[in-house]
C-alpha cells in the first residue's frame, strides 16, 4: 500500500520516487516546487508519517509530519527542493520520540522530536537523490537492529488490526476484524485509538480513500460511479462527499486535473 500526496507531484516537473516497502518505509521521494499554480500543496489524508528535508534551505531544515484527516495546507515553499521518506500507513519511525498519535495533524521540526539530529545536516549535504536514499537505508537498518522493541499485548493487537485493514485496502468492516481476533469491537476501538489517535474505522476509511485515488491516478478515464462501487462506498454521492472533504475537489474535477496535467508522467521511479 503506497499512500500518495498528488499535489506534491503536480507542483514539480519531476517527482523522483524510489519504492522500498521494507523496514516500514514505503518510499523515498524528491521534488522541486516550481509549478505552484498547478497545486496549492495541500496534504491529504494518508495514515502516514513523513520525514521531509528541505535540501535547498541554508539552515538545513527538516520536519516530521503526521497524517491529516482532511485537506490541509503544508509548510512547503516555492523554489525549494524537498527530499523525504514516507513510512507505511500506521508506522512510526523508531528514531522519532513518542507514539503515532502524537504526530496526527502535526508538523514538528525534526530537531525537537529525535535524538538523531545529525540526520538533518547529513541528509542536506549529500550530493544527490540516490546517495540520500542509500545513506538513510543503511542508517535505519542499523537503528532497527539496535532498538530493543518489546511489543506488549496491546501493541500486538493494534498491529494485527493495522495488518488486516491494510490487506483489505481499507475495505473491511471492523466487526469482521473483531470476530477474527476474538475481541469485541469496542475493545479493539479503545486500544487502537489509544495508540493511533483515531478509530480503526477512521483509519480504514483513509486507506480506502487512498486506494480509490491511486486507482483514479492510474486509470484517469475510469467511470467515477464504478470507482465508488468497486471501493465499497454506499453510493456515488457518498463517495463524492468524502472525496471533496479530503481533496477539496470532486472526483471528476480531480480526474480532469490528472488527465490535463499528465500527472503520472511527472513521477520518475528511480
Amino acid at each position: 500500500m503506497y499512500s500518495i500526496q498528488p499535489d506534491w507531484a503536480l507542483s514539480s516537473d519531476v517527482y523522483k520516487k524510489r519504492i522500498v516497502n521494507r523496514m516500514g518505509i514505503a518510499h523515498f521521494y524528491e521534488f522541486r516546487i516550481n509549478n505552484l499554480g498547478l497545486a496549492l500543496l495541500p496534504s491529504i489524508p494518508d495514515d502516514c508519517i513523513d520525514v521531509v528535508f528541505d535540501i535547498s534551505f541554508d539552515g538545513a531544515q527538516a520536519m516530521a509530519a503526521g497524517t491529516v484527516f482532511e485537506r490541509s495546507e503544508t509548510w512547503m515553499v516555492e523554489g525549494h527542493t524537498y527530499f523525504g521518506m514516507r513510512f507505511l500507513p500506521g508506522v512510526k519511525p523508531v528514531f522519532l520520540e513518542g507514539i503515532f498519535s502524537e504526530y496526527n495533524y502535526e508538523q514538528f521540526h525534526l530537531s525537537i522530536c529525535t535524538k538523531d539530529s545529525f540526520l538533518i545536516e547529513k541528509m542536506c549535504e549529500l550530493p544527490d537523490f540516490n546517495s540520500r536514499c542509500d545513506f538513510f537505508m543503511e542508517y535505519y537498518e542499523k537503528k532497527l537492529s539496535a532498538s530493543e522493541l518489546v511489543l506488549s499485548g496491546t501493541d500486538q493487537i493494534v498491529r494485527s488490526v493495522l495488518s488486516d485493514i491494510s490487506d483489505h485496502r481499507g475495505i473491511i468492516r471492523i466487526d469482521s476484524i473483531a470476530d477474527s481476533t476474538g475481541y469485541t469491537s469496542r475493545y479493539l476501538e479503545k486500544v487502537f485509538k489509544g495508540m493511533m489517535g483515531i478509530s480503526p474505522k477512521k483509519y480504514a476509511d483513509i486507506l480506502r480513500f487512498q486506494s480509490a485515488i491511486d486507482f483514479i491516478d492510474k486509470n484517469p478515464s475510469t467511470n467515477i460511479s464504478d470507482v465508488a462501487s468497486d471501493f465499497g462506498y454506499y453510493d456515488q454521492p457518498a463517495f463524492v462527499r468524502i472525496f471533496k472533504k479530503c481533496t477539496g475537489l470532486t472526483p471528476r474535477e480531480y480526474r480532469e486535473i490528472i488527465r490535463s496535467q499528465d500527472y503520472m508522467s511527472r513521477i520518475v521511479n528511480m
